[in-house]
């Protein structure tokens, strides 16, 4: 039997494998399935969710206590800021260039996420105190 994709009703196509469903595939096609994958890290939500599993993962590598604040609170912070969505705008237009992409900076790097130690900037900005930072270790 010939199984048509639920979003884009192409037969064409291959599936991935969901072992919940009765014929062992997902419902969506693999294009289709990576396509909503790009949205959803794309949209305001998916990005806010990756920028705070960052916080968490950065925070265990550098030994430092988890965020002092749970999604929900650091998503209604962000949402609550209008730079978060100006430089959100900027991104989109730019085709999601990686160096205009919403990022959290902290303010004093020796302390772990907070909302008293936190401001928003873009990628570059970020980046490029982070490359001062280094390069001010290295001289001193």
């Amino acid at each position: 039997m010939v199984k048509a994709c639920n979003k884009c009703k192409r037969t064409d196509r291959e599936f991935g494998k969901d072992s919940r469903a009765k014929d062992g595939k997902m419902k969506i096609c693999k294009i289709c399935s990576a396509e909503a994958v790009q949205e959803a890290k794309h949209s305001k939500n998916g990005l806010i969710a990756r920028m705070y599993s960052q916080q968490k993962a950065r925070s265990r590598k550098r030994k430092h206590m988890p965020p002092a604040y749970t999604l929900r609170a650091f998503r209604d912070w962000l949402l609550g800021q209008k730079r978060f969505h100006a430089l959100f705008e900027i991104w989109e237009q730019n085709n999601h260039e990686r160096r205009l992409i919403p990022s959290i900076d902290r303010i004093k790097n020796d302390r772990g996420y907070s909302f008293g130690n936190i401001r928003l900037v873009d990628w570059d900005t970020n980046d490029e105190k982070e490359r001062k930072n280094k390069k001010g270790k290295k001289d001193a």
